[in-house]
């Protein structure tokens, strides 16, 4: 349980990291005409993140079974 904990939360870490990059390089930013861009991306950086820090924190939680 342990070992599946961490390597989601490492996968939600990695995959938060490349929804911020997108975010970043693709969308982003005031138009020249004053509307505001933004993506479903930056909403699921957020996400990602979380769960995935809940999910590494709770991987060091749970005891390991003997």
């Amino acid at each position: 349980m342990r070992h599946l904990l961490r390597t989601f939360g490492i996968v939600a870490i990695t995959f938060a990291i490349a929804f911020w990059y997108a975010e970043k390089a693709l969308f982003g930013g005031i138009d020249p005409d004053g509307t505001l861009q933004e993506s479903a991306f930056l909403p699921m950086t957020y996400f990602l993140g979380v769960i995935g820090l809940i999910s590494l924190v709770a991987s060091f939680a749970v005891k390991p079974k003997r």
